[in-house]
Parts: C-alpha cells; structure tokens; sequence
C-alpha cells in the first residue's frame, strides 16, 4: 500500500461508527452483508449508514457486490492484511530493541530528582529565576510627597493631547 492509501484507511477507521461497521463486515467475512442487515443490527440510520459505507468504499476498506437485487458489502481482500503490515514493518518498535537501549544513569532520565550530593552550583541553576525579575520596580513617590501621589502610568496627563487620527 502507498503511504496515502494507509492516510486514508487509518483516517477512515478514526471514526467509531465507521469501525463499528468494518469490524462487524470483517465477522461477516466474504459473504458480506446487505446495508439493511447492517443498518438493523448497528441501528445506523440508512442514509447515515450509506455516507459510512462509502468513505470506507473510498479508502479501499470496503468492496460492495450485487447479489439478486440487493448489494452486499464485504471488506475489500487483503487490505486489512497490508495495513497491518505496514504498520507492523513501520510504525512498531521492536520488544527487543527496547530491551537493548542503553539506561540512562540516575539525574538524566525524566522525572529523577538530582542526586544529594550534587554541587551548589548545580542546584542555584535549577532553581527558579524570581517572579519579578527583570522587571523594573514601581515608580515611588518624590521625597516630601505623600504615598498616593505616586504618577499613574495608566493616566494620561491633563496637558497632553490623545493622538488624534489622521486622513
């Protein structure tokens, strides 16, 4: 399988109705199964039950034949075995490779607390920078002034002019 038949195959099973649906026409096996029988037994409103069937149709999960007046679905040969396949040879690690992985020594892997007897150096690195650091202080008041005549920074002053738009 090409790399945008399995996009579209993984994309089309990522919904839970759809795979309700291909689960169920797997165990029916090559015989297949009428949408009605599928649309009784998932209680998928037909017209629901056809937009299912044809993304899964779309994806190459799906094959639908006729039979007398009816058509019935069955899943599309082989396609679940090289999904499976691909994602076996592709996307799954070897139980024994992970077996094999070098152990980190204790303090490099995730989630260890640095050893006890770590240097001071080291522990002044790990801590935190204060909150308001590198922030500048409040503006204080002038000597001789009370507290609250502080300079408001949100207020404009009475003698300045707001920016007025130009044309």
């Amino acid at each position: 399988m090409e790399k945008a038949q399995i996009i579209d195959a993984l994309d089309a099973l990522a919904q839970e109705s759809r795979l309700d649906l291909f689960r169920l026409l797997v165990k029916a096996g090559p015989q297949g199964m009428t949408p009605t029988a599928l649309s009784k037994q998932l209680r998928i409103a037909p017209p629901t039950l056809s937009f299912h069937l044809g993304r899964l149709a779309h994806a190459g999960l799906v094959t639908s034949r006729r039979r007398g007046r009816s058509i019935a679905y069955t899943p599309a040969p082989g396609t679940i075995d090289e999904l499976i396949g691909y994602l076996n040879a592709n996307v799954r690690t070897a139980p024994a490779a992970a077996e094999k992985a070098p152990e980190k020594p204790a303090g490099e892997r995730a989630g260890d607390k640095p050893a006890k007897d770590a240097a001071p150096e080291a522990k002044k690195a790990e801590t935190p920078a204060e909150p308001d650091a590198g922030r500048p202080e409040p503006a204080k008041a002038e000597p001789g002034k009370p507290e609250s005549a502080k300079p408001d920074p949100n207020r404009t002053e009475p003698n300045r002019k707001a920016a007025e738009p130009t044309a």
